[in-house]
């Protein structure tokens, strides 16, 4: 299904949001490769000049949490988390998409990835996302790079 047949649609997450995010936290996987959210994380995404934290839905089904973080030089980083009921389905390379083309178009947009975590690797490839590093960092993580307006 094409996301304008999903009608995938975003707005910044609100506290209430972040309640039901927790919930996906059960889930080991996003347990194991998310941070869980605290009240400092919930300030510094929320109470910022411009949102840093966003939730895709579905009609009225959260389906997706995305994290952005801006630096200089018109660059972004983008982090994804999809509700784990919803997993395999080609959902988070949907909202990805949508939202870099969306809300980001004009800057230059990164993900750094777990090496060992192909599924999020998968998703972010299938979304248009190219990995620019051939050995993950001091940290473990790969660079990947949306190949949009600002290269």
């Amino acid at each position: 299904m094409q996301d304008d047949q999903l009608g995938i649609e975003f707005h910044p997450m609100t506290r209430i949001e972040v309640k039901q995010y927790l919930n996906w936290f059960t889930d080991p996987v996003i347990s194991a490769r998310m941070f869980r959210p605290t009240e400092t994380w919930v300030g510094y995404v929320l109470d910022g000049e411009r949102p840093l934290a966003w939730v895709a839905y579905v009609g009225n089904a959260m389906v997706g949490h995305i994290q952005v973080e801006y630096y200089p030089e018109d660059v972004c980083s983008i982090a994804l988390a999809v509700d784990p009921s919803l997993k395999r389905q080609g959902l988070g390379a949907k909202v990805l998409t949508k939202f870099v083309r969306e809300y980001l178009s004009s800057l230059r947009v990164e993900a750094f990835i777990e090496a060992d975590n192909v599924a999020s690797r998968k998703t972010f490839e299938k979304a248009g996302f190219r990995q620019t590093t051939s050995a993950p960092d001091e940290d473990g993580m790969l660079k990947y790079v949306f190949p949009g307006a600002s290269q």
